[in-house]
């Protein structure tokens, strides 16, 4: 995705889930409150290709939950605190992060599963979940350790 101009803000996981919150949307009225929260003046079509495509990736991480189907889709977020995820939307996030074989230091993926997953900040209840969810998948072998680093398998 191209980088903001002056005065728009970047479109990512953390503008989804400050804009979505608690609330179920329709897919036309969460395009506009996702372009009046990136401060948007107009929603051209390049602009909500933008949005749109926002929207596919953080449901592809398992971010935005969507039901129906065109006009009646409705959207809403997966979860609403980091250490909500359960084992399946983990994994999912986890192995979109790395490609295979590629090895990343831990707080790396840390770091990335939390800016995917909309959370800008870390704090020690989302750190235990990660961990917890980090050994279940290296039992699962799914990734695993090399020395300070993580590899996916």
């Amino acid at each position: 995705m191209p980088a903001p101009s002056a005065g728009e803000v970047e479109l990512d996981a953390c503008l989804v889930r400050r804009v979505m919150g608690r609330k179920t949307w329709g897919s036309g009225e969460l395009l506009t409150a996702l372009s009046q929260a990136a401060d948007f003046k107009r929603l051209t079509q390049p602009r909500r290709d933008r949005l749109q495509k926002l929207l596919q990736q953080a449901a592809r991480r398992g971010l935005v939950d969507k039901q129906g189907r065109g006009t009646e889709q409705q959207l809403r977020l997966s979860f609403h605190r980091f250490n909500e995820l359960d084992r399946e939307a983990f994994d999912q996030l986890l192995l979109g992060s790395m490609r295979k074989n590629q090895m990343l230091e831990r707080d790396t993926v840390y770091r990335k599963l939390l800016d995917q997953s909309g959370f800008p900040r870390s704090s020690t209840a989302k750190r235990a979940a990660f961990d917890k969810h980090l050994r279940s998948a290296m039992r699962r072998k799914l990734v695993q350790r090399v020395g300070q680093d993580i590899q996916r398998v």
